[in-house]
């Protein structure tokens, strides 16, 4: 007996059906198109196996809103940090696996203090030695929050990792992250997100002057924020934010055009009274 059978009367269509899911064949595609059916043909269809329930045929599946956006190639505004570990490639394979799980770790606890939750942004994306996270432009993930909360809790958490380790291991195990705020346009392909945006926020975490600046300091992490960042969150001083303990260090250039970079650099938190125009 074959999969399939067939069977035709006068004056009326081909019947075709199947006996099991991978031999089904459906001539009536209007499950693709939300068009109705026509009731008054005779002929048999399955609903496709996505569209079909144990208990009985379901509602084809609604379309993501987001599908013709992507399909376009439009851009979507996203808050950006992206955060890199110091010293990787020094370190054995075995000790780099356990900072990167540490890593994921401990920035998803410092989002989650922040009133961020996995909801408000997209999925991380590893970079081997630290992840990029894209924050959705929601009232619950504001800018503010990743400046003046994540990021902050973020240093403690891992100054109170590094301090939980044992001494003679500490200088090989420590964990300590340079991290980039930004925010922009990206766009999305079959392969991942790319854009000017996450440009810019690279070139600043990557900027010498920031590498210099996590040596030269104690603290576990140290932040550079892009222009954007600054001028529509930092110099208005949002949440208690103290833009004096910010300092324009750094300046990039990408197709041209130049951006600017202020690094945190806590010690300088008393200086609130410091007039200077940044």
């Amino acid at each position: 007996m074959t999969a399939s059978t067939k069977s035709k009367t006068r004056g009326q269509p081909v019947v075709e059906t199947a006996n099991d899911d991978k031999g089904a064949i459906d001539r009536d595609t209007s499950w693709l198109t939300g068009s109705t059916p026509d009731t008054n043909r005779q002929e048999t269809r399955r609903l496709p196996a996505a569209d079909r329930h144990e208990n009985g045929p379901r509602a084809p599946a609604r379309r993501d809103p987001m599908e013709p956006l992507l399909a376009a190639g439009l851009p979507h505004y996203r808050a950006i940090v992206a955060l890199d570990i110091e010293r990787s490639t020094s370190r054995p394979d075995p000790v780099k696996a356990e900072l990167r799980n540490k890593t994921y770790e401990l920035f998803d606890a410092a989002l989650y203090s922040a009133g961020i939750r996995k909801r408000h942004r997209d999925r991380y994306i590893d970079r081997g030695d630290g992840l990029l996270a894209l924050i959705h432009p929601v009232d619950q993930a504001l800018k503010t929050l990743l400046v003046n909360r994540a990021i902050p809790a973020l240093s403690n958490l891992l100054a109170d990792y590094n301090a939980s380790l044992p001494y003679p291991s500490r200088t090989q195990r420590q964990l300590r992250v340079r991290v980039v705020t930004h925010a922009g346009d990206v766009r999305y392909d079959a392969n991942g997100c790319f854009g000017e945006a996450l440009d810019v926020a690279f070139r600043l975490l990557d900027a010498a002057p920031v590498k210099r600046a996590l040596r030269e300091t104690a603290d576990p992490l140290i932040l550079v924020i892009s222009g954007d960042i600054y001028s529509s969150v930092v110099r208005h001083g949002y949440d208690g934010i103290n833009q004096y303990a910010f300092h324009p260090l750094v300046r990039v250039q990408i197709a041209g055009k130049r951006y600017p970079g202020w690094i945190h650099i806590p010690a300088t938190n008393d200086a609130a009274g410091n007039t200077d125009d940044r």
